[in-house]
């Protein structure tokens, strides 16, 4: 029996996962290197999809999602996909969920790194298996 949720993706998630790595002694790669990924929905009430930063395949990657200019909210790459996983994009737990809000703004949605601000490109592979 739990005393608190189990924690399987997300911020907190993530944070744990640096402390401990920290206290063993395994440094945190701090280079950002080509992104790539594939947004299966953006809209209305939900986007989800994946991400990756090519440089460090198997790290999280913090996306932030932007409504015309407007930063809407931020979301970490971080839950497993079995798909991302068998087309060859590291891990597998590379995978994107967010629940957009009802705030009535019109305009497009973005996502983009929240480190540098890079876009989010579609991967070959995810491109291939569209077409």
């Amino acid at each position: 029996m739990m005393c608190l949720p189990r924690l399987d993706s997300g911020f907190q998630l993530h944070a744990i996962q640096r402390r401990v790595a920290a206290r063993a002694g395994i440094a945190e790669p701090r280079v950002s290197g080509e992104l790539r990924g594939d947004v299966d929905r953006k809209g209305p009430e939900r986007c989800f999809g994946w991400a990756q930063d090519i440089s460090a395949p198997d790290e999280p990657v913090s996306l932030d999602i932007l409504r015309g200019n407007r930063l809407i909210g931020r979301v970490l790459a971080n839950l497993y996909r079995a798909d991302v996983l068998a087309a060859g994009y590291g891990s597998g737990y590379q995978g994107f969920d967010f629940m957009l809000p009802a705030d009535g703004l019109a305009g497009k949605i973005e996502l983009q790194r929240s480190v540098d601000g890079a876009k989010l490109k579609p991967a070959e592979r995810a491109a291939q298996r569209a077409a």
